[in-house]
């Protein structure tokens, strides 16, 4: 079965295909196959043979890896929205804002 990247998140739409759920896996967490291999201290042409046949072991080590999405959950425009209601209610906290109760 043949995945297209543009079906997993932040992968683009060019020309690439993953074909086993260990590299999707890993790409869903944020990680590339060069990375991992570079992190596990082996070679890339040895892990895309574990991604092909992985044992219980390589799925481990997998979930193992930090996710690298973790802090992409939002987008920039969800952050952005939130920092300035973070700021209206900082405002409306501090000595900025008139007390409502004198004013009467």
């Amino acid at each position: 079965m043949v995945i297209y990247c543009a079906i997993l998140r932040g992968m683009s739409t060019k020309d690439h295909r993953i074909t086993n759920k260990f590299t999707i896996e890993a790409r869903r967490r944020g990680w590339k196959m060069r990375e991992i291999a570079d992190r596990w201290g082996v070679s890339r042409r040895q892990l895309g043979n574990t991604a092909k046949s992985p044992k219980q072991r390589d799925w481990d080590a997998l979930a193992g890896l930090p996710d690298r999405n973790a802090g992409q959950l939002l987008s920039p425009d969800e952050l952005q929205k939130i920092r300035a209601a973070i700021d209206v209610l900082e405002r409306l906290s501090s000595s900025e804002v008139p007390d409502v109760q004198k004013n009467k």
